[in-house]
């Protein structure tokens, strides 16, 4: 319990969140009671019922936990998934053509979006206005395309009561 709870990432997410004394007390009551159970592993416990999980037993049955060719596949296909990720990073991606309407389209800049969920919020809210018949949001430049329509100042407010910052119409 103590090593997955003190790693920094878990540290710097509870000081953000409650701040720098209760994040000593946390690291406190971790360390405390890692000491605690430590004890009484060893002194109340009786060594008969460790002895099969001691370092010696358990190195000394097996050396190779797998199969050499299951350990060299499964490394071939992790660098597989990670190169196949970054390579998509590096292309961009195309845009989806708006429908073909007699509706005006207009292009707006969205200031805080930073990742899919919040492109998947700006454009479902976007996408239950009344008269918006089509809305395509660009996470990387910031931008949403809306195909309808719809006032620069309801667009104004629905991107404003949803936690982002409406940057002007393109």
């Amino acid at each position: 319990m103590a090593g997955p709870a003190t790693n920094i990432a878990t540290f710097t997410v509870i000081w953000n969140a409650i701040g720098k004394r209760m994040t000593l007390i946390y690291l406190a009551s971790i360390i405390g009671g890692a000491m605690f159970f430590g004890i009484i592993i060893d002194y109340v416990i009786p060594t008969s019922w460790l002895q099969y999980f001691s370092v010696t037993e358990v190195v000394s049955q097996n050396h190779h936990l797998l199969p050499h060719w299951l350990s060299f596949g499964s490394a071939v296909i992790l660098t597989l998934l990670i190169l196949n990720a970054e390579i998509r990073k590096l292309i961009p991606k195309k845009s989806k053509p708006m429908k073909n309407t007699n509706s005006p389209q207009n292009t707006y800049n969205i200031k805080g979006m930073t990742c899919n969920h919040c492109v998947a919020n700006v454009n479902k809210h976007l996408s239950e206005a009344d008269q918006v018949e089509d809305v395509d949001v660009d996470l990387s430049s910031g931008r949403v395309k809306i195909q309808g329509n719809i006032s620069d100042d309801q667009v104004k407010a629905i991107v404003e009561d949803i936690g982002y910052e409406y940057a002007g119409k393109v």
